[in-house]
């Protein structure tokens, strides 16, 4: 489960922190299409995403996040799911609408 998650000073990355993770999380791929970030400007690509601890991930953007920050997860009819934990090979688990604090 997502539990945190908050934007870096330059308001271009965002760190989000997993609760319940057996051993450490781990992307088996690339993990940019893993998550959709959105804010008062519409859609954000995510540029680079990349594990940082063994509970939480940092994703990189091209532009400075602005306004209202929401943030989904393995979500949708067939969603992209690279983070996993990475002995266990079990995926996070999906969620819609997390809000992000500054």
């Amino acid at each position: 489960n997502v539990v945190s998650g908050h934007l870096g000073a330059e308001g271009n990355a965002l760190t989000l922190t997993f609760e319940n993770v057996a051993n450490r999380l781990e992307f088996l791929g690339p993990g940019t299409h893993d998550f959709s970030v959105e804010d008062e400007a519409g859609s954000v690509p995510v540029q680079k995403a990349e594990c940082i601890d063994t509970n939480s991930v940092k994703l990189q953007f091209s532009r400075t996040l602005s306004g209202s920050v929401r943030v989904h997860g393995g979500y949708g009819s067939n969603p992209s799911c690279n983070l996993r934990d990475a002995e266990t090979n079990e995926p996070i688990l999906g969620f819609y609408g997390f809000t992000v604090s500054r």
